[in-house]
């Protein structure tokens, strides 16, 4: 059911209704038809604008996936003058997408007016690290998981990824229909 291909996730738009919760994914534009991986794809990828490149490597937890760009010094103003001391500053940014459809969610992402982003913008001094995930329990016994930025001369920005009820809950799961289960647990003549 899916492509042997990976799939660009570049063009996805996420928006949400904030009344009843809703989530849309659309691409844009629309004559791209196709801009979220699902489990029978081959993987996903994101493409950066010009200068920007990858900072960090990558963390998966609770279904999301972390990372960090990096956009260097005076990258893309075109009027940078070395002498004066205007060079600007670094930027990085801060990514979250769902680890199999490469797509922003509620969840692994940044939501604000109507919109799902898939990164925040954050000045830095340096290369940024990668994000840990941070697992912690609150007094109500509830497992909380967050993914915490920790860059140079700044306090740590926190995103909560999600909450469990329980401790001993499983920490993922993935879903798969009957035909790729047997696949890969059966025998391989039923791989089509």
């Amino acid at each position: 059911g899916g492509t042997c291909t990976l799939v660009d996730t570049t063009t996805a738009v996420v928006t949400y209704d904030a009344t009843t919760g809703a989530v849309s994914v659309a691409c844009s534009p629309a004559s791209v038809t196709t801009c979220q991986a699902n489990v029978n794809d081959a993987g996903w990828f994101y493409e950066y604008e010009t200068d920007e490149r990858t900072g960090s490597g990558a963390t998966i937890g609770v279904g999301c996936t972390a990372w960090n760009s990096l956009t260097p010094t005076g990258s893309g103003t075109g009027s940078v003058d070395m002498c004066s001391g205007s060079v600007g500053q670094p930027v990085m940014n801060g990514f979250l997408s769902d680890y199999v459809t490469g797509v922003q969610s509620m969840a692994c992402g940044f939501a604000a007016g109507g919109v799902v982003k898939r990164f925040v913008p954050r000045n830095t001094t340096a290369p940024p690290s990668t994000p840990p995930i941070v697992v912690g329990i609150n007094a109500r016994g509830e497992v909380q998981y967050q993914k915490r930025d920790m860059d140079p001369g700044a306090p740590p920005t926190v995103k909560a990824l999600g909450t469990r009820s329980e401790v001993i809950e499983p920490v993922y799961w993935l879903e798969v229909d009957r035909a790729l289960h047997n696949c890969r647990h059966g025998d391989p003549k039923n791989c089509k």
